[in-house]
């Protein structure tokens, strides 16, 4: 069989049907010109190359999709069967999507102080309840009810909120979002 000079995107057909292309012989079995009207050097269709490309990019972003999925956790990663009461003073409050969030400074008895960062509910869901962005404000003291965070410590998420009027504001109410109906 005469080799015919390869170029670039272009193959010949032998007299018994077969493509050629740079000295490589394809049978019209694996290529066919209306299948693959262009052909690399390598031998391989170009139009399966970007398409097995693009199968591989969808691939991809449907497993960071999932892993972004996976991070939005609800409330998997608290332990929502333990609650702790704590008492301490505002040193800031976020209210921003995805999530709002408190941080608080806490005095305890071993230590002069610890800040804790307590995860709460979405801002959609809280301005339905009555919140607002100044619903705390840096420097209040509060006792907030607490479900700790399992791998960090001073992480929690927040379930009740008490003022030192003594209003108490209800985040997740007992048998709803996570939260049991009692606690063991």
């Amino acid at each position: 069989m005469e080799r015919y000079p390869a170029k670039r995107n272009y193959y010949r057909t032998t007299v018994d049907g077969h493509f050629l292309l740079g000295g490589t012989t394809l049978s019209k079995s694996r290529m066919s010109v209306n299948r693959c009207p262009i052909i690399i050097a390598s031998g391989i269709c170009f139009r399966r190359q970007l398409r097995n490309i693009a199968t591989l990019a969808l691939s991809i972003l449907a497993l960071l999709s999932s892993l972004s999925a996976a991070a939005h956790h609800g409330t998997s990663t608290y332990d929502m069967n333990t609650e702790i009461t704590l008492t301490g003073t505002v040193k800031e409050w976020t209210f921003g999507n995805p999530h709002t969030w408190l941080w608080l400074t806490v005095s305890t008895s071993q230590k002069p102080t610890e800040e804790w960062s307590i995860e709460s509910a979405p801002p959609t869901y809280l301005t339905g309840q009555g919140w607002s962005p100044s619903t705390l404000k840096a420097g209040e003291t509060l006792t907030v009810l607490v479900s700790p965070l399992k791998t960090e410590p001073r992480r929690a998420i927040l379930l009740e909120v008490k003022r030192h009027n003594g209003e108490t504001l209800v985040v997740r109410p007992r048998g709803s979002f996570g939260r049991p109906a009692r606690v063991n």
